[in-house]
């Protein structure tokens, strides 16, 4: 596997930063009429699963594991990075191949590929879904203040230098007892989420005992995301949709959003 520049955050939510001397992959410097800027890339990578090809994430061309376990148990084809057998990822961190271990896998087989991209769109949706889609597992509460939520937000603003640099990325946070654990950023909020969610799995944080914050929009199927890992508590920078709040009113999840227009909201 490649490479990868990765925002690293101590125990008490202070950056550490990226190197000097690194390169990072995730964005470039162009010449504009106006002079030279930096500009986020975008990377693709073929998910294999099962020896069929299940996914074409288009995505920020870092933190390509963190991303993959992310999705496999957001999408409910996995609880734990233990019903993995193997999952292998290429030099270019353009082709992933995923075993899962007998007995473990949600997965329905399907000829049809599914394609991420950057908005969380499908070109082609998957014709059947995971099985557990509508039935994950009961979320436990988790305490949460409402000066965590402002120090999350504050963060996103300060401490993410793939946004510095680029203006053109979404970040996602973990925040575990009052402390911010984990920042990732990437091009697509959807794989942002997966990549703190995937990074908690195989740190062996509990996730359940965590609050994920997003920097962008809560339509149901982010929701349903943070659902499926098994967090309580979701916040963020963008209000949710109608539909968003309804599946967090019937799942005991809390959702809340801050802003300065609008300060603090509570909707479930």
């Amino acid at each position: 596997m490649r490479g990868s520049a990765v925002l690293e955050v101590d125990d008490t939510g202070r950056s550490w930063g990226l190197s000097e001397t690194y390169h990072d992959p995730r964005y470039s410097t162009v010449d504009t009429s106006l002079g030279s800027i930096d500009i986020i890339c975008e990377h693709q990578v073929d998910v294999w699963l099962e020896g069929d090809v299940w996914l074409k994430i288009v995505c920020t061309p870092a933190d390509l594991t963190d991303l993959i376990i992310g999705r496999l148990i957001t999408e409910s084809i996995i609880r734990t990075k233990e019903d993995i057998a193997s999952l292998d990822i290429d030099e270019q961190g353009t082709c992933a191949k995923v075993m899962i271990r007998p007995g473990c896998s949600h997965y329905a087989t399907t000829n049809v590929v599914h394609v991420s991209s950057t908005c969380c769109a499908n070109e082609r949706t998957a014709v059947m879904l995971p099985s557990s889609w509508d039935d994950p597992c009961p979320l436990r509460p988790v305490a949460w203040e409402p000066e965590w939520i402002s120090h999350m937000a504050e963060y996103l603003e300060m401490k993410t230098p793939l946004y510095t640099a680029t203006r053109s990325a979404h970040s996602a946070l973990l925040m575990q007892d009052g402390k911010i654990i984990c920042c990732r950023e990437d091009i697509a909020r959807h794989n942002a989420i997966d990549k703190v969610i995937g990074w908690a799995e195989s740190a062996g944080i509990d996730r359940r005992s965590c609050i994920l914050f997003t920097s962008g929009r809560v339509p149901i199927d982010m929701a349903m995301k943070v659902i499926r890992a098994g967090i309580s508590v979701l916040a963020s920078k963008a209000l949710p949709t109608q539909q968003a709040v309804s599946l967090a009113k019937r799942h005991g999840m809390i959702l809340l959003h801050i802003s300065d227009r609008c300060g603090l909201l509570r909707f479930s």
